[in-house]
């Protein structure tokens, strides 16, 4: 592993607080894990930025991200004009957001996939090791007090029907997966297909949603449009052998979690049914607001967002609806964007599984507020810059940066 996936190994970890493993995790705060995270970045962006860093890192490549900054600030007015709170109090209610340079650092230091892959795989053998440890021989090894959501608290115990305990960072276990899924093909054999089904091993067991469906569905379309390869019949034949297996054995899992999904859907008091309710109907006092957001309210300012908590709705829980209502349109409508140009032809697998991925999430679990996802999102818009600008340079030059 390279030096530069190392540092991104490390920055992945500090975006998820380490997992508030114990000893370090116990000091780990949502405050302490964002000066980190930032820090982090600092050391990374000076040790190393190439002499040609403007490559990437210029203002083309930085305008989504500027675009919303932009609507943030834009998201002070509304807080103060509705909610009565400051801009120094809307600066420091929003510090989270200050995790979106890691677009910039990584467009300034420009790993390659092949190093962001290898740093997504370390991420993955520790994750799997952590839940390992933590559910399956029950050694509590996580401080679960510094759970920075009442629902990351809540799992504190195995639910009927689970098979781990939720920890952060799914979300970067499917841009591992995606990798492997791009190895796999192109090239078809044993080792990539044990890898993969890994992954998706890893994602099952932690019995997602937003995450299992999507990565399951592209794990069976990828591996049944291998093409070549010299063992692709005898792979193929032994997919559908393990498929049989693993549907046999999972069946009354897979089934649970349908039915769970629709009995929630049509269940007018569940929380995800109470936020888009609520949020797209009720809370922006103003037309504007619909245009503009409403800011991200502070409890000293406001006591709305508790009320709405104690109520069971989390603009977490419903991903970009919830951002929108943070922020406004102009952050949606960027977000949206790349995704939908992102599946064009000239864009590698990977970026295109990602994109699929992060459309998939838009309702649930696609909230780019919190560090880990603001840097899963980065990290995408960082992915889709960097195969924007390696098709450009291989036509118009001889030169190309590496995959």
């Amino acid at each position: 592993m390279s030096s530069k996936s190392i540092y991104i190994l490390i920055l992945l970890l500090i975006s998820v607080s380490f997992w508030n493993v114990r000893p370090i995790g116990r000091f780990m705060t949502q405050d302490v894990s964002l000066i980190l995270f930032l820090l982090w970045a600092l050391y990374g962006y000076l040790k190393y930025r190439p002499i040609n860093y403007k490559l990437l890192c210029n203002a083309k490549y930085n305008k989504p991200i500027v675009l919303i900054g932009v609507a943030v600030l834009i998201s002070f007015i509304p807080a103060y004009w509705f909610y009565g709170q400051s801009f120094f109090q809307s600066i420091v209610v929003n510090r989270q957001l200050l995790s979106y340079l890691s677009l910039p650092l990584l467009l300034a230091i420009r790993p390659s996939f092949a190093e962001l892959k290898k740093a997504l795989y370390g991420f993955a053998y520790f994750y799997a090791a952590v839940i390992t440890i933590d559910s399956i021989f029950s050694i509590p090894i996580i401080d679960r007090n510094l759970q920075s959501n009442i629902y990351d608290i809540e799992k504190t115990l195995i639910s009927e029907g689970d098979y781990v305990r939720m920890i952060k960072g799914i979300e970067f276990i499917a841009l591992a997966f995606f990798f492997s899924l791009g190895d796999l093909k192109k090239i078809a054999n044993l080792k990539t297909l044990l890898l993969s089904t890994f992954f998706i091993f890893i994602i099952f067991i932690v019995q997602n949603r937003s995450t299992l469906f999507p990565c399951a569905l592209l794990y069976v379309l990828t591996v049944f449009r291998i093409k070549g390869g010299k063992y692709v019949y005898l792979i193929k034949s032994g997919l559908v052998v393990l498929l049989i297996a693993m549907i046999s054995y999972t069946a009354a899992q897979w089934m649970a979690l349908f039915e769970e999904t629709q009995t929630q859907l049509l269940d007018e008091d569940y929380n995800r049914v109470k936020a888009y309710t609520y949020f797209l109907t009720q809370y922006s006092p103003h037309w504007i607001c619909s245009v503009i957001g409403n800011g991200f309210i502070s409890a000293h300012s406001s006591s709305i967002m508790q009320t709405l908590m104690a109520m069971g709705i989390y603009n977490s829980d419903v991903g970009l609806v919830g951002f929108w209502n943070h922020f406004g349109l102009l952050p949606v409508v960027v977000i949206i964007s790349l995704i939908l140009k992102s599946f064009s032809r000239k864009m590698s697998y990977v970026v295109k599984c990602n994109a699929f991925f992060l459309l998939s999430c838009s309702f649930t679990i696609a909230y780019f507020v919190n560090v880990q996802f603001v840097l899963w999102l980065c990290i995408f818009i960082y992915m889709y810059s960097y195969n924007k600008l390696s098709n450009a340079l291989k036509t118009n030059s001889s030169y190309e940066i590496k995959y």
